[in-house]
């Protein structure tokens, strides 16, 4: 093969044989993407030594059109313009090489020592000082036919006609582009040649009719591999590195958001020496960007809009707060408009509030990212190659948004919405707003509890108000926060793997519970009954929404749920300790040196004297946790805090004090919501509830609708009562282990169990059915 081609190029002249000392490298074959072999002049050969060492790097220097340019130029040019490519034939091999410099590109075949008389492919300045001749080309070019953009990439010359007014564009380009390369005789490959309406540039199909770029399947399906496989790999040598971002700059030019994930491969690559063959192992960064690939990659169909006057503009509005998440979207004509002059046809089915899981430990700038990303989840399929407004009032999910990237948890959200803007080809226009601004996201990002959310609301427009209150009230707000994460992340999963999410089928629900139960890069794998409460979770979707939901009866899912016990490990189950009636002595001991005014008592005593009351009530009537705390925000909707939580009318004395009447309105094993009715009786001990609950009355007065327990300055919140339940075991010398909110109704469970004739006594006159209804199911 290099023996044709060195005769077809001594008859050309670009080679002749070596008259005299020569700097000799040797030869080599690349393929061509024609399948095809192109000879190569090896001059970085030997390593360190080689000619190419010997050449400035600013004497290679170059500065390539880019894709971006092309893309203008058909925005300009309109509709349908017409574009044309032409190839100039064996490029580098038609600019000659000055005589004196000929003996430094020497080399030998078959015995023989040739030179080259033309540019070599493998001179680090040949594609710098072709350029220079391609410019002289392109500037003639231009000048004679004005009524088209001309643009080249070394040897690939691309005209686009200006205007649809040009008449016969290909032919009037053709007869001063062919006169022109005859007079310099330069020779035309015309097997390359494209034009019309749809033309490969620079490898990317552009399409002036659809206003499309297009990214090949074949190198959107390589380069979702090679970044799937780069990941399994530990390490990476500098060829696989260099071959990597290459490609995956080649997708960047149609993958939106693709070069901002470039960086981190650059560098990784730059930090490797020159021609080394060692491997380095992949740094955290470069992995996220690799995910980020491979994940948007797999879910592209290879198509971008490139004209952004032919993209629909959508406008987002997020929020966030402690209780939920809200957002709501509309289409406009600017990118400037604001919510208030759109709030008259702002639709329901646009809107969602969204009810936050029970994650005490998530961030607010985590949620603020994750409300955007949660709007992406439900309504993205409709914003397919849209501008998207992003409205929040959150600095740090607009600066993600402007930059691509967070440290910590919330790059996690904004690196799945970004994946999903890259897929659907969406253009994220960020926009901070002041919270004052904001009112509407607001309002939908805190859910009233007993009224149902705009989201829930949005799911069976065709019911009216009373049948959703019915149906929202039917499950607990609870049970509803922890359905609702469980029904995010199954359509998280459906979203990323393209499978339709509602109503579930076999396929996406097989998929899914194959994901949480074996677990994959971004989540662990659950418990199998972990994953019996996740279908659970499924199937209040299907009820809710008269689907069919025999699907959930199936026993295949069962059994694999069955083949997930037995491939883990049975885990250690978490000891509860009980907390003994003695400790709850030691830990109410405070109360008898209490003041008796309450103008005389301190914030921090009273807040002693909450908990302590709270220790003794909870002990005596075995009351959950959830029962008598709550959260912060409960507080803010008063109508809905005094029907569903523990308030100061809830107890009642009797005339002869020796009781007290607990009234619990809700009760996780009161399911007919009829209410509980607690009888407390007076023990006249350290552990007496009633003596507490006088006091606590006495000397902390509240209204009625008050709170029954609270803390000075912060919530009487399950987290604030076990961190001072924790505190004040430590000062007692008790280690905290084992003890949760779980141990009150444990300890009193114990206590009656070991104490049977002090039930009556303890516990108050309800031992019957009392006793056997609240206490049998935590006996120790």
């Amino acid at each position: 093969m290099i023996t044709a081609k060195l005769a077809d190029d001594l008859n050309l002249g670009r080679v002749r044989l070596a008259s005299g000392p020569s700097f000799v490298s040797p030869l080599g074959l690349v393929p061509k993407h024609d399948g095809g072999w192109r000879r190569i002049h090896d001059l970085s050969w030997p390593p360190g030594q080689g000619l190419n060492q010997g050449i400035p790097d600013s004497w290679s220097a170059i500065e390539y059109m880019i894709i971006d340019n092309i893309y203008e130029q058909v925005i300009q040019a309109g509709l349908g313009c017409v574009i044309i490519k032409r190839d100039i034939k064996d490029a580098f091999r038609i600019v000659p090489v000055a005589e004196d410099n000929q003996h430094l590109l020497a080399f030998q075949w078959n015995d023989s020592t040739y030179v080259e008389c033309c540019l070599p492919f493998g001179l680090a300045t040949a594609p710098y000082l072709f350029n220079l001749f391609a410019e002289a080309l392109h500037w003639i070019l231009q000048c004679l036919l004005p009524a088209f953009y001309i643009n080249h990439y070394l040897d690939d010359f691309i005209a686009i006609a200006r205007s649809p007014s040009v008449f016969d564009p290909m032919s009037a380009f053709d007869k001063v582009y062919n006169r022109v390369t005859d007079y310099l005789r330069i020779p035309r490959n015309t097997k390359k040649d494209q034009q019309g309406t749809c033309v490969t540039v620079l490898g990317i199909q552009i399409d002036t009719l659809a206003m499309e770029a297009r990214l090949p399947p074949e190198k959107l399906c390589r380069a979702t591999l090679d970044a799937a496989a780069a990941l399994n790999a530990a390490s990476l040598s500098l060829k696989q590195t260099e071959r990597l971002t290459g490609l995956l700059a080649f997708c960047s030019r149609v993958v939106r958001l693709g070069r901002t994930r470039l960086q981190s491969l650059y560098t990784f690559q730059a930090a490797f020496p020159h021609g080394s063959s060692a491997r380095r192992r992949i740094p955290y960064e470069v992995r996220d960007d690799l995910e980020w690939w491979r994940d948007s990659l797999s879910l592209f169909n290879g198509v971008l809009l490139i004209d952004p006057c032919r993209r629909t503009i959508t406008h987002l509005y997020t929020d966030a707060s402690s209780t939920g998440q809200g957002l709501f979207f509309f289409s406009s004509k600017s990118t400037l408009d604001c919510w208030l002059a759109h709030c008259h046809q702002l639709h329901p089915s646009n809107a969602a509030t969204l009810a936050l899981a029970q994650d005490a430990h998530v961030h607010i700038n985590t949620n603020e990212v994750d409300a955007i990303l949660q709007g992406f989840l439900l309504f993205s399929h409709h914003w397919l190659h849209h501008t998207l407004v992003i409205h929040t009032d959150s600095s740090t999910a607009h600066t993600g948004l402007k930059k691509g990237f967070l440290h910590g948890p919330p790059n996690a959200p904004l690196k799945s919405l970004l994946i999903l803007a890259a897929a659907r080809d969406i253009h994220i226009v960020p926009h901070w707003l002041p919270s004052g601004e904001n009112k509407l996201a607001d309002a939908l990002s805190r859910p009233l509890g007993i009224e149902p959310p705009a989201w829930f609301s949005s799911r069976a427009p065709q019911l009216n108000t009373g049948h959703l209150k019915l149906l929202w009230n039917g499950l607990s707000a609870n049970t509803r926060s922890v359905y609702l994460s469980v029904q995010r992340n199954y359509e998280k999963h459906c979203a990323l793997q393209s499978i339709p999410a509602w109503p579930v089928s076999k396929h996406s629900l097989t998929s899914w519970l194959n994901t949480r139960l074996l677990g994959n890069a971004s989540q662990k794998a659950i418990k199998p009954d972990t994953a019996l409460a996740d279908l659970a979770a499924l199937r209040a979707y299907h009820i809710d929404n008269f689907l069919d939901d025999k699907l959930f009866d199936n026993k295949h899912f069962r059994r694999l749920i069955d083949g997930a016990r037995r491939l883990n490990p049975i885990t250690k189950v978490r000891v509860r300790k009980p907390i003994s009636r003695d400790t709850i002595t030691k830990l109410s001991a405070g109360l008898a040196t209490l003041p008796l005014q309450p103008l005389e008592i301190s914030a921090k005593a009273l807040d002693d004297l909450n908990f302590a009351t709270a220790c003794r009530v909870a002990f005596a009537g075995f009351l959950r946790l959830g029962e008598f705390t709550y959260k912060t925000e409960d507080l803010h909707t008063c109508s809905i805090f005094s029907p569903t939580k523990l308030t100061r009318s809830d107890v009642r004395f009797s005339s002869s004090l020796d009781h007290a009447q607990l009234t619990l309105k809700r009760s996780k094993t009161d399911r007919r919501h009829e209410g509980v009715q607690i009888i407390l009786a007076r023990t006249g001990d350290g552990a007496c509830p009633v003596e507490a609950l006088q006091k606590l009355l006495l000397l902390d007065p509240r209204g009625p609708d008050a709170p029954l327990f609270s803390f000075h300055r912060r919530p009487f919140s399950r987290n604030n009562f076990l961190s001072t339940l924790y505190a004040k075991l430590r000062s007692l010398g008790i280690r905290t282990d084992g003890y949760s909110g779980h141990s009150f109704r444990k300890g009193a469970a114990q206590h009656a169990h070991d104490n049977p004739d002090a039930r009556e006594m303890d516990f108050g006159g309800v031992q019957g059915v009392f006793y056997d209804e609240r206490l049998c199911p935590v006996q120790a």
